[in-house]
C-alpha cells in the first residue's frame, strides 16, 4: 500500500501524463529496488499501474521501467478516498 499511496500523493497518474522510475519509487518508500519492482509488477498486473519504459539505461543496461497509476484505479481510489487523510 505504500507505494500506491507514495503514487498518489505525488499525483504520478495515467491522466497527467506523469511517469516516476522503480528507483525513485523505491527510494521514497524505504524498500530495495527488487521488491519494489515485484510490488509495482503485482499492481500493473490487477490494472492498477501502467508500465513503460524509461530512456536511457543505467551504466549501458536496459532502460528502466517507469510507473504510474491508471486512470481506473485513481477514480477508484478517489471515489473511495482510500487515502484521504
Amino acid at each position: 500500500m505504500r507505494v500506491l499511496n507514495y503514487l498518489w500523493l505525488e499525483e504520478v497518474l495515467e491522466s497527467d501524463g506523469v511517469w516516476y522510475d522503480t528507483a525513485r519509487i523505491a527510494d521514497a518508500v524505504n524498500l530495495p529496488r527488487s521488491t519494489a519492482k515485484m510490488t509495482l509488477e503485482d499492481l500493473m498486473v490487477v490494472g492498477a499501474l501502467k508500465r513503460q519504459r524509461g530512456g536511457s539505461g543505467e551504466a549501458g543496461g536496459r532502460p528502466p521501467y517507469k510507473w504510474q497509476i491508471a486512470d481506473d484505479m485513481a477514480d477508484y481510489i478517489h471515489a473511495a478516498e482510500v487515502f484521504d487523510v
